[in-house]
């Protein structure tokens, strides 16, 4: 079977659409030490939400709005390389802070 998402990186959860609410930063590029939420492109309501599972270490997708889980699992940063897994930005500075991400870079 076909395992395979396609996301919407948003600065906001906005408000679940597919097509209703825009981004605020729509204009902007998206920057190193970004943080971001995934909605599903497809689906309605439905965003990739971290630190699921046993040992917090899984993923699932989730709506956000209406989910008893902590919203900062919603959460992602976006970085240039692994870091140490620590959240804490002034700990974990990305190298690339501030930068904007172009089309050809990996993130992480």
């Amino acid at each position: 079977g076909n395992t395979q998402s396609h996301w919407m990186l948003r600065s906001t959860p906005g408000d679940g659409t597919l097509d209703g609410s825009q981004d605020p930063k729509r204009h902007e590029c998206v920057k190193y030490g970004d943080t971001i939420y995934l909605q599903n492109k497809h689906t309605h309501n439905s965003w990739m939400a971290g630190g699921q599972g046993f040992h917090r270490e899984d993923t699932s997708t989730m709506d956000l709005l209406t989910s008893s889980e902590i919203k900062y699992n919603y959460q992602w940063i976006i970085r240039s390389n692994a870091g140490s897994g620590d959240v804490k930005h002034h700990i974990n500075r990305d190298p690339h802070d501030g930068a904007c991400v172009i089309t050809t870079d990996y993130i992480y």
